[in-house]
């Protein structure tokens, strides 16, 4: 009788479940990389639209954010990960902090931020050290 495991290995895993199941393979870094990265462009996207009635301290984060997930994007580059999970966990002091000048009561979606942010870490690491241990994906 073949394990739980062994049954849903051979079904590709949902986008769902690429936010928090384990990152195995090099295919599954590149699909939470591609994730996380459109993730982070949709919200300078929304961002950007924002800023044309509240201009200041949200066109330059949509700024900032569109640049880092174009980054992460196109070249799996971890420092731009790690803008990425900076530029967010600044974006969660600023939602939750009332008196901050863009204080808009987004603590959930700040904190979405946070979590894409830190995913997008682990990603890129595990990206390259597969990567340099020329891993093809299959079982070790």
């Amino acid at each position: 009788m073949r394990s739980l495991r062994g049954v849903l290995e051979g079904r590709p895993r949902t986008a769902k479940k690429r936010w928090y199941s384990p990152i195995e393979t090099p295919g599954d870094t590149l699909a939470v990389i591609r994730d996380i990265a459109i993730g982070f462009l949709v919200v300078a996207g929304l961002e950007a639209v924002l800023s044309f009635s509240l201009f200041g301290p949200v066109a330059v984060s949509a700024a900032v954010f569109a640049v880092l997930a174009l980054l992460f994007l196109g070249f799996r580059s971890r420092a731009a990960a790690i803008g990425l999970l900076v530029f967010s966990v600044l974006a969660c002091v600023e939602a939750v902090n009332p008196a901050g000048p863009a204080s808009s009561g987004n603590a959930l979606i700040a904190l979405l931020l946070v979590l894409g942010g830190a995913r997008a870490v682990c990603a890129t690491f595990k990206y390259w050290t597969l990567l340099a241990q020329g891993s093809d994906g299959g079982p070790a």
